[in-house]
């Protein structure tokens, strides 16, 4: 790599990182296929089954992607989310997540300076399409009616939590404390409607009233 090239996701500051990750050098090594930026070993990793390097803050897409692939859909936001994807182009089966567990093994991020991993925010958060997410438009509302379509497609196969990992990678690698950041409205939704699981002893005020 060039001397003058730098880590997108460092200069960033992207604080998720590959757990089995080199450290935060900023030092290339590799390009992303899918959005051709420079990473480095904490920040992106070539995929085993493709041998094609990709950044972390391409994974909400690519599981995304599969989410679309394996549910089979067709509405306008899934040709969309496809054809934004090199995978339609280049060994498309192989870029499919047959797991969500598996990709988790296999991509496991951490955040510092807690050391908080994507797997323990993933299996701690509540995913549900049916709560309101402060829709801005009416174009906010076709978005949330399509990826409805899209889970009830995936309810019925092995990969039926590939929307509730999509977005949990996406509030992972940006939380939604840190301010907003230039996603696409279909991850900025399903951010949206992730929330934390209650915790034993867990309570808040609803209406004024404190329930567990």
């Amino acid at each position: 790599m060039s001397a003058f090239a730098i880590c997108q996701a460092c200069a960033g500051l992207v604080e998720a990182h590959l757990r089995q990750g080199g450290g935060h050098a900023g030092n290339p090594a590799g390009c992303c296929i899918q959005c051709q930026s420079f990473a480095c070993r904490s920040h992106g990793k070539r995929e085993a089954r493709t041998q094609q390097f990709r950044c972390v803050e391409c994974l909400p897409g690519f599981l995304l992607y599969s989410a679309v692939a394996h549910s089979g859909s067709e509405n306008e936001l899934a040709k969309r989310i496809v054809e934004r994807q090199p995978a339609w182009f280049l060994a498309r089966h192989a870029w499919r997540i047959e797991d969500p567990r598996t990709f988790l093994q296999e991509h496991d991020l951490v955040r510092d300076p807690a050391e908080e991993t994507l797997s323990s925010f993933y299996e701690q958060s509540a995913f549900d399409l049916d709560q309101q997410v402060g829709l801005r438009d009416p174009e906010w509302e076709m978005t949330l009616r399509d990826l409805r379509r899209i889970q009830f497609r995936l309810d019925s196969t092995p990969q039926h939590d590939l929307l509730k990992l999509a977005a949990a990678t996406t509030g992972f690698i940006y939380p939604r404390e840190n301010g907003n950041v230039d996603l696409p409205q279909e991850l900025q939704v399903l951010r949206g409607v992730l929330s934390p699981l209650a915790q034993p002893g867990y309570s808040e005020r609803v209406n004024g009233v404190l329930v567990r």
